[in-house]
């Protein structure tokens, strides 16, 4: 499915996403002074440019296979890549965790009570 000229295309699709998370997450952590943000965000980079890059390769390594073989041994790997990369993302982003990563973002939202009475819902 990948040899075909749309499969092509969206393996190339992949690698131009990867080529742009790494270029924003390389300017976000520029723009960041050291400290526990910084940190979250090599974790981060490590984990997505990690599952950017299995595809091509699950992609590639399924190319030297046999053709009845390539479609079932990429959807298996994609499945796998997935299922142990979403475990891991929950775990990096767990409450408990981002806490101590943005401890400076904290903002008070309004609460319900603020919004509903302005007058913006008197007319309603």
């Amino acid at each position: 499915a990948y040899e075909s000229p749309a499969g092509m295309l969206a393996v190339s699709a992949h690698v131009a996403c990867l080529l742009y998370f790494v270029l924003r997450l390389r300017e976000t952590r520029r723009n960041l002074e050291q400290g526990e943000k910084r940190r979250f965000l090599l974790l981060f980079g490590c984990l997505g440019g990690v599952w950017f890059v299995l595809v091509p390769v699950t992609v590639l390594i399924a190319s030297l296979l046999d053709p009845y073989l390539r479609a079932k041994s990429v959807a298996i790997m994609r499945m796998l890549i997935d299922g142990l990369s979403l475990p891991v993302l929950v775990w990096l982003v767990m409450p408990s965790r981002l806490d101590k990563y943005f401890q400076q973002a904290r903002i008070s939202l309004p609460s319900w009570s603020d919004v509903a009475e302005t007058s913006l819902y008197e007319d309603l």
